[in-house]
Order: C-alpha cells, then sequence, then structure tokens
C-alpha cells in the first residue's frame, strides 16, 4: 500500500510540475519510474506489443481488447482496451494524413483552447500530451519515426483519480520493444 501511495504521489507531483512548468521545462515519463512499482498494482500485468510496430506498454490484467467494428476501423482505431468492470478504457487510433511536427500540432492545440497542452518525453521519445475534460480523456500523441502516421492514445476516464494511477504507468510503459 506505501508503494501505491508513493506512485499516487509522484503522479501529483508531475502533474503539479506540469502546471506549474515554463516553456524551458519537459516533462519527462520513464519506465524506470514505476517498473519495481507495477507488480504492486497488478502482479498479473504483461508488457504488450501494440500492433505491429516496435513499441509496448505495459497494460494491467483487467485489460481486454474490445472487438472493433469496421466502422472502428474505417475511424482508425487499431485497439480499444476496456477493464472487466467497462468503466475504464484505453484507445489508440491512427491517422495517416496528419503531417506536422509536434510543435505544430502544441501551437494548434493551445490556439484551440487546450491550455495544458504539451509535448513531452516518454522514454527518450517526445509525444504531445494534453487533456480533454469535454470527453474526460488524457491523450497521448505519437508521431512514428519515418512515417506519416500519428498513434493516439487516449486514457478514458481521466477524472477518475484510482485510474490516474494505472494511466500514470501505462504512460511512463510506452516505449520500443526491448530487445
Amino acid at each position: 500500500m506505501n508503494k501505491l501511495l508513493t506512485i499516487l504521489m509522484t503522479l501529483v507531483l508531475l502533474c503539479t510540475l506540469s502546471c506549474l512548468g515554463t516553456a524551458e521545462e519537459t516533462t519527462t515519463f520513464t519506465w524506470d519510474e514505476v517498473a519495481n512499482e507495477v507488480d504492486n498494482i497488478d502482479p498479473d500485468a504483461k508488457i504488450v506489443q501494440i500492433a505491429d510496430w516496435n513499441l509496448c506498454m505495459w497494460l494491467p490484467s483487467a485489460f481486454s481488447e474490445d472487438e472493433l467494428t469496421q466502422e472502428d476501423i474505417d475511424y482508425g482505431y487499431i485497439s480499444r482496451l476496456i477493464d472487466a468492470q467497462q468503466t475504464s478504457m484505453v484507445a489508440i487510433t491512427i491517422d495517416e494524413s496528419l503531417q506536422a511536427s509536434l510543435d505544430d500540432w502544441l501551437k494548434a492545440f493551445v490556439d484551440s483552447g487546450y491550455t495544458d497542452a504539451e509535448i513531452v518525453v516518454i522514454n527518450g521519445i517526445q509525444a504531445l500530451m494534453y487533456t480533454d475534460s469535454e470527453n474526460d480523456t488524457i491523450n497521448v500523441m505519437y508521431l512514428l519515426v519515418d512515417s506519416d502516421q500519428v498513434l493516439l492514445f487516449s486514457f478514458y476516464p481521466y477524472s477518475d483519480e484510482n485510474f490516474k494511477t494505472i494511466i500514470y504507468c501505462m504512460v511512463s510503459s510506452l516505449q520500443e520493444l526491448p530487445q
């Protein structure tokens, strides 16, 4: 329980720092920050590959892949993960037509009113992170290297304080597949 409290306090600290930070500061997430703690959260969780990319993520055992409809696939979903109670979800979508840098995306999001949008570094890879209060999500946008593709990870519900710890661990685990 103390370790879970430590993770929660770390999450609160990171959220506070990202709100107070200046443009020169970059929020970073690393697997090393949470790797020793995730077994206390869910000893049955696994590191899973995301589609056929050289990218993986820690996935709690309560989550399973939801069946996608053709409409979902046409929309760009590559995966939708839902917990056993069907109260939390991680949606992973892809878009191949978005050709802009993260700085361009950041400017566009800030101009659209997403005041908390920021470029973060997750295990050495830059990504754009922003919350969407209207949809109760926190989102991580990855530009795939050497590609015009953008992966978007949307975590719902962001307002669930207990799920925020899981989100923090999942985001911190996004990385290239271990060799």
